[in-house]
């Protein structure tokens, strides 16, 4: 099959960012997310929706949905039951916008755009079977005691957005990353995975993963915990219930990508561990947590904390499937290096 073009102008972080769908099945069609790049440096990217043919993929139609203030607005989409499609767009650092349309393929029918703000980034959403909206989100809190944290907002079905829950904050002023992912499962629990991720002095640059994390929520968001135990909020690396850590490490990092939940309740998610070329697949089952190191089944792979962007999904017959970037060992490091290739891995229900 020859590959669609849906730009020519999109931006160097188009698709990044998986915290929620870039692009999903909506009736007969296909809707595909993306950023272009600003028309002049310094500009604005344009939040893009593609409406696709669902059997064929071809590209049917263009809508600009909002604009950006950098390359990391890209929008996450998601289908309620009642077949409404909801897509936030931006922001980094500012308000993310929330529109929803029942006729994506008519751009009269969208929404106007509300804020909600006020320094938000990489939103996780998901909306439960009572058309409850969920969302999970980095936000900054600037000043002399500057504080970056995660939050929780909902919006109920015809109602309206309630005040921000602090879930998880950075233990030290400056950059923070969370790389939080959010879920229903099969009883409409809520899940959450994150990692604490920052530098002592602030310094993006400087930052390391130091432990990572699961709560869940069994009445919608009302209440959180960790581990089979109630939690304290906000979690801290000081109250934290890790399922991975190198706290007692100083130069040690790990790195955790986004997850899925299968029909046991259960999340499973990929974590690059510290100790090359070791790469690990946590699967969470009733005992607790249980890891297959990616090296035994790919040997020759490295699969060490630096530069593994990955996704995973699972299939309606219970696969789980990862799909990673990688190379082989000593070929190189980093999120661009040239060596860098994409590896599928498929794990039967029972993780092998």
């Amino acid at each position: 099959m020859e590959p669609i073009l849906l730009s020519s102008v999109g931006s160097d972080r188009a698709t990044a960012y998986n915290f929620s769908n870039k692009i999903l099945r909506h009736r007969d069609r296909l809707l595909v997310s993306w950023l272009e790049a600003p028309v002049r440096s310094g500009g604005s990217t344009r939040i893009q929706i593609g409406l696709c043919d669902a059997d064929c993929g071809d590209l049917q139609q263009t809508q600009t949905l909002g604009e950006g203030r950098d390359n990391h607005c890209g929008a996450s989409m998601l289908t309620a039951a009642d077949d409404r499609v909801h897509v936030f767009i931006g922001a980094h650092h500012g308000d993310f916008l929330h529109r929803w349309s029942d006729d994506p393929a008519d751009a009269a029918s969208w929404s106007v755009a509300e804020a909600i703000g006020p320094r938000h980034s990489y939103p996780a959403v998901v909306v439960d079977a009572e058309e409850a909206l969920h969302v999970i989100y980095r936000e900054k809190y600037e000043g002399p005691d500057e504080t970056w944290q995660l939050e929780y907002v909902r919006k109920p079905q015809g109602g309206s957005w309630s005040a921000p829950t602090v879930l998880a904050k950075c233990p030290v002023p400056g950059y923070s990353h969370f790389m939080h992912s959010l879920s229903i499962g099969p009883t409409g629990t809520l899940h959450l995975t994150l990692q604490f991720h920052f530098a002592e002095g602030g310094n993006a640059r400087q930052g390391k993963t130091k432990m990572a994390t699961h709560l869940r929520s069994d009445d919608g968001g009302d209440h959180w915990t960790s581990e089979g135990q109630s939690c304290d909020l906000p979690v801290t690396i000081e109250n934290a219930r890790p399922f991975v850590s190198c706290i007692d490490d100083d130069e040690a990092s790990i790195r955790i990508g986004t997850h899925v939940v299968d029909a046991h309740d259960q999340p499973w998610l990929y974590c690059s561990m510290p100790e090359s070329p070791h790469g690990l697949m946590w699967h969470r089952t009733a005992a607790g947590w249980r890891a297959t190191d990616l090296d035994a089944a790919l040997p020759g792979l490295n699969f060490a904390a630096q530069g593994r962007s990955t996704a995973t999904s699972r299939a309606t017959d219970g696969r789980i499937h990862l799909l990673i970037s990688t190379q082989a060992a000593g070929a190189g490091e980093g999120w661009y290096h040239p060596a860098n290739e994409l590896h599928h891995i498929a794990f039967t229900p029972d993780g092998r």
